[in-house]
């Protein structure tokens, strides 16, 4: 029998049972113990050894799905403070749901009737993902906004102006030596 020594640390708070609960699984046999049993002058073969494992999915991590990668990137609601931090995580999930080009507003030029009612869609999912993600107070006060583009615009300019005075305070601290 093949006898593997494993060397290091394991990552165990139990000391030893993470040792030996990887020897029991590399020493467990590989070829089925097979016990013949005799009933009625007939002769049946039993096995004790455990099933074969399932065949690998076709993913390395199924249970992440294309919803639950689009829920882990939602951002928390926004409440008025941090708002680049809270911009970009929104821009990231709204680009993932593929509805951030209605924060550009209506294409300029001639629109076909698809394109147009494809936007209006978009628009109307931007600004539902939009107000989601706000919290109660600002909710109500934004929730009148039926353009997503004039919405991105006002919370940018009610929020984003009021974010780059503290940004500037945090690079001028950083770039400050004191000579």
């Amino acid at each position: 029998m093949l006898k593997l020594f494993i060397t290091g640390r394991l990552p165990s708070k139990s000391g030893g049972a993470a040792y030996r609960r990887l020897q029991r699984r590399l020493l467990r046999p590989v070829v089925p113990i097979v016990n013949n049993v005799v009933i009625n002058n007939v002769t049946a073969a039993t096995s004790s050894a455990t099933p074969p494992p399932p065949p690998p999915p076709d993913r390395q991590f199924p249970e992440l799905t294309m919803a639950g990668f689009a829920d882990a990137l939602r951002p928390d609601k926004f409440i008025g403070v941090h708002f680049k931090r809270w911009q970009v995580k929104a821009m990231l999930w709204l680009t993932h749901l593929k509805v951030f080009e209605v924060s550009d507003g209506l294409p300029e030029g001639t629109i076909s009737d698809q394109d147009q009612n494809k936007f209006k869609e978009n628009n109307t999912l931007f600004v539902g993902c939009i107000l989601s993600i706000l919290a109660d107070r600002l909710c109500d006060v934004y929730m009148h906004i039926t353009d997503g583009k004039e919405l991105w615009d006002a919370l940018n300019a009610k929020f984003g102006a009021t974010d780059a005075g503290s940004e500037l305070y945090i690079m001028e601290s950083f770039h400050d030596i004191g000579w």
